[in-house]
């Protein structure tokens, strides 16, 4: 992707999103068709989804460094924090990636993932179920993730919410 797809691309997902955070039962297509530029920028709704994903995975990475730096004895516990953490934050982003699991262009990102989470709950990288235990790992967090049901949730969560508390205190 060059400069110029990445620069009109990231206004348009933030949109895109934004539209999911305030509408949870929207499908991948009703996002694309809802944000007139998304048609424009992204070929498909495999784009549309993979760039969600991207997304997705570094909010999911911030969370893991900061719940990781913030400490915890139990490696799985906190892995499973994180993905509640940005799944809270980002839970339009959420409901676009787990009502399409199942497609198969999804499938190497997905995988990606589960061997994130697997090596950040910590199971060795070279363990032969590495996969298998990081889809454990997020289940288990998706089971038990809560989502506010007004959408006020995404608001007023991750660190630049902090530091605004922070810094108006």
């Amino acid at each position: 992707m060059t400069w110029d797809a990445y620069n009109r691309r990231t206004p348009v997902l933030r949109e895109v999103l934004a539209v999911a955070d305030r509408r949870r039962d929207i499908t991948v297509d009703e996002a694309i068709e809802t944000v007139p530029e998304a048609q424009h920028v992204f070929d498909d709704t495999t784009d549309l989804l993979l760039d969600v994903q991207m997304r997705w995975f570094q909010r999911l990475s911030g969370q893991m460094e900061l719940h990781l730096t913030e400490g915890g004895d139990d490696p799985e516990k906190t892995a499973i924090d994180a993905w509640q953490a940005a799944a809270a934050a980002m839970p339009g982003a959420r409901t676009l990636l787990d009502t399409n699991l199942r497609r198969p262009e999804m499938a190497k990102a997905l995988a990606h993932e589960d061997r994130f989470m697997a090596i950040a709950a910590g199971v060795p990288d070279e363990h032969p179920e590495l996969e298998a235990r990081g889809r454990f790992v997020v289940e288990k967090a998706r089971d038990t993730v809560v989502y506010d049901p007004s959408g006020d949730d995404a608001v007023d969560s991750g660190l630049m919410a902090r530091l605004r508390h922070a810094l108006a205190a």
